[in-house]
């Protein structure tokens, strides 16, 4: 449209003044030498009308477009015509044209900065409301993949694409490949560590029970997330009929009706302190205080049994105990059973890490421990901020004596005990982060002859990076499709400090189930306290949810992406060589990325293997907390709001938080 301030009457022969550019197939003209004539490329707003300019997250979120990606890092001298459409299209972006000037003015001249300062004032006063297609102005046009405007790439980011499309069997053949794979696993020669991806309620349990029942002359340990479902092994194992004499399950506080609560939570705080030798201690107390006092035969007889513990193995074929116990029981019985473990237990090995604050450290080193008290002493000489992997100093276990030499020091709130465990560390600066801590991981180890892992969670790369001296062996999977309903909203990422700013999302959820209150698994807390406090009490949090039933068959929503904390990924990431410290992990930025059977973005660190180990992380959770609807024999409905593809589910990428806001 043309219009003239010279005369509304006036004839203008304007083809004497249109410039081609020149840019081979361009069609963009560039009118001169009039004065006072202005150009725009559609109709001019009525006087008291408000353009609408959409949300979209630019900073971080360019890596589709890279022509953008250029001009936002000045990594290439780009000429007037690509600003002008990159100008075109940010203005109609909330904050665009604030973005537009502050990189022009960071990486131009002040001369160029002045000129796109009239460009900017014309923009504005003649109101361009049209991106400038692509193909007009881009030279990476042909091989971009959205074809369009930069818009339409900047919406990518919020698109989850398969890579492949799925492929799904019945029910029946991919539990039949499910129990093909454990049979080859328990026939198989080869020593080492067995992966049997399936996926949640396909039938893992049965699977190996059948086979436990198959095998009356071998030996097995199986490994179990929680004391429930140890029970419950228990139980179908002599329904099975199974002599009771062949059975040994290890004893468990945790959720034990024998063991009073407060005293279960004594037992647990010491646990968590490092001192794992107290569980002895506070039973023999509450014995001799309750003896012939109220206790019963039973309640005594199942507390000397969590007191022998292991020692009163006495040879059982099948050994039935926890993921936690796992560990305690030693490697010489191991080695003589099939071990089996039921769900992903590298994630159980992730979660031991603690902290401990400067000043228990400082007591600690100056109690003359030997090796702990050198191990605080390095830790605190350590630079600040700085993720560091650590050498053994210590072989064995701190004595009675001197845990009760640093006991008297002051009463420890941190685990201080666990210092020798600790395999890699960081000491954060109150005056940094607002922490006056070291906090530190403990791996944990086994071994046996064969491990059979089975879950819906398991990645080869990060248990091959872990166990570096057992062989990993893997088997082909078959799924098979949901009979209930996975909806999922991908386009805000909702990890802890995000969803705590939109809670709304919580609203959303309840609408999404016409108004009903449904269930929900997220985090266990959130940033914003005050809010929190009218959100639902969570049953479920994630970090719990692995080998729950209770939610099988009904509708639920999972809110938020379940990113680990940063110091728990940085810690494992360190302790298994991948590079933290530079200054491309100080934070994790959003980057499109392939995993899985996915391309989609969500904010990840550079490193490959520190990013595998996020990556991991939030699979395995997601995974799990998707997996107690039992969706694959329920049908049911679970809504997901996550920028993370969960396999299995019918992606929505609108601003749903945009349109709720808006109703």
């Amino acid at each position: 449209k043309i219009q003239s301030k010279i005369d509304e009457n006036a004839t203008v022969n304007i083809i004497n003044y249109i410039h081609k550019f020149p840019v081979e197939n361009s069609s963009i003209f560039a009118i001169k030498g009039i004065p006072d004539i202005y150009i725009s490329n559609t109709r001019f707003p009525r006087a008291g009308t408000k353009k609408t300019r959409m949300h979209l997250d630019i900073c971080g979120s360019y890596e589709h477009c890279f022509l953008l990606k250029e001009f936002m890092e000045g990594t290439r001298n780009i000429n007037h015509v690509e600003k002008f459409g990159i100008l075109l299209n940010l203005r109609q972006i909330r904050g665009g044209e604030k973005l537009f000037k502050n990189t022009i003015e960071k990486y131009e001249s002040e001369q160029t900065v002045e000129k796109w300062r009239v460009v900017l004032k014309d923009c504005k006063h003649y109101d361009y409301n049209k991106p400038m297609f692509c193909r007009n102005f881009c030279p990476y046009c042909a091989d971009c993949p959205c074809q369009g405007t930069i818009l339409q790439a900047l919406r990518l980011n919020h698109k989850i694409i398969r890579k492949t499309p799925p492929e799904y069997v019945s029910l029946e053949e991919a539990y039949s490949q499910l129990q093909d794979n454990l049979r080859a696993a328990l026939a198989s020669p080869e020593e080492g560590i067995h992966l049997i991806r399936a996926q949640t309620g396909l039938g893992k349990t049965k699977a190996y029970i059948d086979e436990v029942v198959l095998h009356p002359n071998s030996g097995f340990v199986i490994a179990v997330p929680t004391n429930k479902l140890k029970n419950e092994i228990y139980e179908r194992l002599r329904r099975q009929e199974v002599p009771e004499e062949q059975i040994f399950v290890t004893p468990s506080i945790r959720g034990n009706p024998f063991v009073p609560d407060m005293t279960q939570q004594r037992i647990l705080m010491e646990h968590e302190r490092g001192r794992h030798d107290q569980t002895k201690a506070i039973l023999e107390e509450l014995i001799h205080e309750k003896d012939g006092r109220g206790m019963g035969k039973a309640q005594k007889e199942e507390l000397m049994r969590i007191i022998t513990g292991m020692n009163a193995y006495q040879g059982e074929r099948i050994i039935v105990t926890t993921h936690k116990y796992f560990f305690y029981i030693s490697e010489t019985v191991k080695y003589q059973k099939t071990v089996i473990v039921d769900e992903d237990i590298l994630k159980q090995i992730f979660n031991d890490t603690y902290s401990v604050s400067i000043e228990e450290l400082e007591a600690v080193a100056s109690a003359g421990i030997k090796g702990h008290s050198d191990i605080a002493k390095v830790m605190l000489n350590s630079p600040a901020e700085k993720y560091m992997k650590l050498e053994k100093m210590r072989f064995d276990d701190l004595t009675v004596e001197e845990s009760e030499k640093i006991e008297t020091k002051m009463r420890f709130e941190g685990n201080v005990y666990d210092l020798h465990l600790a395999r890699s560390f960081v000491r954060h600066d109150e005056k940094v982060t607002g922490r006056d801590e070291v906090r530190y991981f403990c791996p944990s180890w086994f071994r046996s002859k064969k491990i059979i892992v089975m879950s819906a969670t398991l990645n080869p790369d990060i248990y091959a990076a872990y166990f570096v001296s057992m062989k990993i062996h893997t088997y082909p999977e078959k799924k098979a499709r949901y009979k209930g309903k996975l909806v999922q909203y991908s386009y805000h990422s909702l990890g802890r400090r995000d969803l705590s700013n939109k809670l709304e999302a919580f609203a959303f959820a309840s609408a999404f189930f016409n108004g009903k209150s449904p269930d929900y698994i997220s985090f266990k807390y959130l940033n914003n306290i005050e809010v929190n406090k009218n959100l639902p009490r969570l049953s479920l949090h994630f970090g719990n949810t692995m080998g729950i039933d209770e939610l099988a068959g009904h509708d639920f929503a999972v809110i938020g992406t379940a990113f680990m904390h940063e110091d728990a990924d940085k810690l494992i990431g360190v302790y298994l060589g991948a590079d933290v410290n530079n200054e491309e992990n100080r934070q994790p930025e959003r980057r499109r990325i392939d995993y899985g059977s996915f391309n989609f973005v969500l904010s990840v660190y550079e490193d490959l293997l520190l990013r595998k180990i996020q990556l991991y992380g939030i699979e395995s959770e997601m995974e799990q907390a998707v997996g107690r609807a039992r969706l694959l024999r329920n049908d049911c409905t679970v809504l997901v709001l996550s920028a993370f593809p969960c396999d299995g589910a019918e992606f929505r990428t609108e601003d749903y938080l945009e349109e709720y806001r808006k109703k």
